[in-house]
């Protein structure tokens, strides 16, 4: 009973671990998605400050 038990709340808490990681991982995916749109909007920006038109 107790050895029941036990393997219930290990395989939980790796369970909620798994999502904890899931979680880090999606976030650090959009913070780079981010950083990358920022790169990218920020070399638009110089092009058209370049370029004379704006």
């Amino acid at each position: 009973m107790r050895g029941g038990e036990l393997l219930r709340a290990h395989s939980a808490a790796q369970q909620s671990r798994k999502q904890v990681l899931y979680l880090a991982a999606s976030e650090r995916k959009i913070r780079i998605a981010l950083r990358d749109q920022r790169i990218f909007y920020f070399d638009c920006i110089n092009h058209f400050l370049h370029s004379g038109k704006y």
